[in-house]
């Protein structure tokens, strides 16, 4: 029995000295737990600032954050003010008299041990952040709305359900939407994948803008981004079969290509859904219903049709107010100019815009207008959108925002067009009367961008500072600048542009190279032009481009100035 206590109370001892022991450490180690605690704070402070370094440059490109980024940037901020804490408590301690000794080693203790424990928090929070930083913090938004969202009408509910329906439909790959220019076939996409997400449908959508001129290494870009795949390599082939795996990855995913004019090889892309991915989805939209349903093959088209009459007139006053739409000296010329615009969002918007706080003579003048419309040669449009389109840019109040509408309707579509591009046409044209300074020019394009706006001509783009330029109006400004100002634009190469009585007296041109067959003309025989812009979509195509240019490229061009 005596053996067996003694046992316990060697046992007792050998804990209660163990753990004696080290709690003195604390209060022996007690300058080094508090340094440690300061170095470990202040290397997690500098791993806090390259994330949100991180986190900022994602954020001005429009991407949204991981949550468990922002989760750990909170944790860490809480974990470096309660360090702030014990610092505080510490200069405390260290300035207590020698009378207090008691009270100051009880604190040191309590001290020494906290800053212990929380160094190695820490410690494990500075591991966290180097594998955050050698990650992708960010992923595509979900699609976002211009102009305020978007305004649900019957003709629109009853398509969108439809689509909606086929798109649960596991049997089906690819769904597309047709329509004349104008019609809200993008909007109506736009929406359509709001409400598939918002139904669980797909856990990702991914748009991109295809277009006229289709750059397919942009295309693969474009996806690779929404889907934090970052693609280095130039061989297209290999781009695609990357991008490919990766949207394998993906259980239930929705990709919508907007603007399609031309077949599109999936493959070559390296968009190809098997028959094992009932959950991935193609929603296409283009201008014709041969290229949806013929071309790309897709299994269900839908075709999209003008407002009814009103839809229209619940647009059309919506934008220029009660107070317009029920006033006896308005009201029948409202009816007859809605009449005029015949169903089509777009048309209705542009001349809304033009005429919202005008006097009756301007609408009545745009009444006038609309029924002179004629017939346009660009593909796909109603002469309707054309003359609203039209009338919106005779409305313009100043010349100086005519003509950098045009210059910038010079630019590719789907551009993200930033405010320096303003700036450097202004002041390079002489565009900008009267100003003397760059602060003053500057403030001079934030007007104009804004008059720009305000009329519907230009949307906001992704980034601070960047404004878009809808493909339908660009159309249209394309047309007016080569009729009105000798002002064109060039796709690729185009014998056109080696027309020299054709280009005569042209102002500007732009040359805009996106395949690899194209190519610079010998010479441009334009003894008037003023501006000439060269871009190539893929950079790639740039050298070789340049280095194609002939010695007299540049020979009959006597007056350039920018």
């Amino acid at each position: 029995m005596d053996q067996f206590i003694i046992s316990i109370g060697a046992k007792i001892s050998e804990y209660t000295v163990g753990q004696v022991l080290h709690e003195l450490g604390y209060s022996c180690h007690y300058k080094s737990n508090v340094d440690n605690l300061k170095t470990q704070i202040q290397l997690l402070e500098g791993g806090k600032d390259r994330v949100e370094h991180s986190v900022d440059e994602a954020t001005r490109n429009g991407e949204e954050i991981e949550a468990d980024v922002q989760n750990w940037l909170i944790k860490v901020t809480n974990i470096a003010k309660n360090a702030e804490d014990v610092f505080k408590r510490v200069d405390h301690a260290n300035s207590l008299c020698s009378c207090k000794i008691f009270q100051m080693l009880v604190s040191r203790h309590k001290l020494s041990k906290k800053a212990e424990t929380m160094a190695k928090d820490a410690d494990a929070e500075i591991k966290l952040a180097l594998t955050i930083l050698s990650q992708k913090i960010s992923y595509a938004g979900v699609i976002e709305f211009g102009h305020g969202g978007y305004m649900t009408f019957d003709s629109r509910i009853y398509t969108i359900k439809n689509i909606m329906d086929t798109l649960r439909n596991p049997n089906v790959r690819m769904v597309g939407i047709y329509g004349m220019a104008g019609i809200g076939k993008t909007m109506l996409a736009k929406e359509v994948a709001r409400q598939a997400m918002e139904e669980k449908l797909f856990d990702k959508v991914v748009k991109v803008t295809i277009s006229q001129t289709p750059d397919v290494k942009n295309i693969q870009r474009e996806i690779a981004e929404h889907l934090g795949l970052k693609l280095d390599e130039e061989s297209i082939s290999v781009r695609a079969e990357r991008l490919s795996r990766r949207l394998g990855q993906e259980k239930k995913i929705l990709v919508v290509l907007d603007d399609v004019w031309k077949k599109l090889e999936l493959h070559e892309v390296g968009i190809a859904f098997g028959n094992d991915k009932n959950g991935c989805k193609i929603l296409l939209t283009s201008r014709f219903e041969d290229v949806v349903q013929s071309e790309m093959g897709a299994d269900k088209i839908f075709l999209l049709g003008v407002l009814y009459d009103n839809e229209a007139k619940d647009l059309f006053g919506k934008i220029v107010g009660d107070s317009m739409m029920n006033n006896p000296e308005f009201q029948p010329l409202a009816s007859d100019i809605i009449k005029e615009c015949e169903g089509l969002p777009i048309a209705i918007e542009t001349v809304a815009n033009a005429l919202k706080n005008r006097k009756s003579p301007l609408w009545e003048n745009a009444l006038q207008e609309l029924r002179r419309s004629v017939p346009t040669n660009i593909k796909g449009m109603h002469e309707k959108v054309y003359s609203s389109i039209k009338l919106s840019y005779n409305y313009l109040e100043s010349d100086e925002a005519k003509l950098m509408l045009l210059f910038i309707g010079l630019y590719p579509e789907d551009y993200y067009i930033a405010f320096i591009t303003f700036f450097i046409c202004g002041i390079g044209l002489e565009l900008f009367q009267g100003i003397k300074g760059l602060e003053e020019a500057d403030n001079k394009v934030v007007t104009l961008v804004e008059s720009l706006k305000t009329c519907c001509f230009l949307s906001d783009g992704p980034l601070p500072r960047t404004v878009t330029m809808h493909d339908v109006i660009q159309d249209v400004v394309i047309s007016i600048g080569s009729q009105e100002k000798q002002m064109f634009c060039f796709r690729n190469y185009d014998p056109e542009v080696e027309d020299s009585k054709k280009l005569k007296d042209a102002t500007a041109i732009s040359l805009l190279y996106s395949t690899d067959d194209s190519r610079l003309p010998e010479r441009l025989k334009c003894p008037q032009l003023k501006f000439l812009l060269v871009l190539c979509y893929d950079l790639s195509l740039w050298s070789d481009r340049y280095s194609q240019m002939s010695n007299h490229f540049f020979e009959e061009i006597r007056i350039l100035e920018f």
